[in-house]
């Protein structure tokens, strides 16, 4: 039988000066879709605060994350009828995400965060943090977060319990994020799902922190079409190409050569991810020229998009990232 005992937990935070702090309560409500299966969890990317709608009635029970230590709790750590989403930080320090308020029909929720944005191994051991009763039969989570880093959260029902309705709310305390991601070319030019091509970048812009990383993704794609990513360190305003619109100028560098991440395939979830080379990014003058501190890069991806005129070009939105 379930004890009602709430779970404490204590977070600590390094130093920082309480003039930068900022804490960001819940802002509206913004409804999560279903994403069933963890590989599609990449479908639904939030960013920042926010309390989220969701449900879980119509959820199968996956297979990852189901054997957490962390998330072991009256002689189970299985999550029932999960459902899967990503979120990004909009402050460095800590995120609170619960289902403390907000009713639902859904009375014994369980929740758990991993670092993404990939799924997290079948094998245990790697949960951020995994709650299932803190306010009740309600969940609270609680994780450091960095800038530049996607997380991807499970949420589901305690094993035996009704699936229902509830929401998540969300809420950070830290310094803001650097602004060195900006979003460009928006909105993406609807392609023949109905949707446009969503672009995000991730990873490590500061060399202090070690050697430049970068990842690409582009969500929202017709499924099991081909293409790549696209390289400049200049911007234009939209031009109609095909069926999209490009927003990269000269020079523009095909992230398909030697090193780089080569032609991409959307597969069934309609999904590009991609590690890029940051010391060789092949431009044509220079060529194969690498990032260094203080450079702007401009990435867009560019895919086949079916539809009834037959197969065109179109292209996700942009980012300019800045590297220090």
């Amino acid at each position: 039988m379930k004890r009602y005992t709430p779970f404490s937990r204590v977070v600590t935070i390094a130093a920082v000066s309480l003039s930068a702090l900022v804490l960001t309560a819940p802002a509206s409500s913004q409804a999560l879709t279903n994403q069933d299966n963890c590989i599609n969890a990449c479908l639904d990317l939030r960013k920042g605060p926010g309390a989220f709608p969701w449900d879980n009635i119509a959820a199968t029970t996956g297979v990852e994350g189901q054997a957490e230590p962390a998330c072991y709790t009256f002689g189970t750590s299985a999550i029932q009828s999960d459902i899967w989403w990503h979120w990004r930080p909009t402050l460095k320090g800590v995120v609170t995400m619960d289902t403390c308020v907000g009713g639902g029909t859904n009375a014994d929720t369980k929740i758990a965060a991993y670092v993404g944005p990939n799924c997290p191994p079948v094998a245990p051991g790697t949960a951020l943090d995994c709650d299932d009763d803190t306010c009740g039969l309600r969940s609270s989570i609680t994780f450091m977060t960095q800038c530049d880093e996607t997380y991807i959260i499970q949420m589901g029902s305690f094993p035996g319990s009704a699936d229902g309705t509830a929401v998540i709310n969300v809420a950070e305390v830290g310094p803001p994020c650097p602004p060195n991601i900006t979003y460009i070319c928006q909105p993406p030019a609807p392609n023949s799902t109905g949707a446009g091509a969503v672009l995000s970048f991730s990873g490590n812009r500061t060399q202090l922190n070690g050697p430049y990383t970068g990842k690409l993704t582009t969500v929202n794609l017709p499924p099991n079409q081909f293409g790549y990513f696209l390289a400049s360190k200049t911007a234009v305003a939209p031009v109609p190409v095909s069926n999209g619109f490009l927003c990269l100028g000269q020079d523009i560098a095909r992230l398909i050569g030697p090193g780089q991440p080569g032609v991409q395939n959307s597969g069934a979830a309609g999904v590009f991810n991609a590690n890029l080379n940051m010391n060789v990014i092949p431009t044509n003058n220079p060529p194969n020229v690498p990032v260094v501190p203080g450079d702007v890069w401009y990435f867009q991806c560019w895919y086949r998009d079916p539809g009834p005129a037959g197969p065109r070009s179109n292209f996700s939105d942009a980012c300019c990232v800045t590297f220090n």
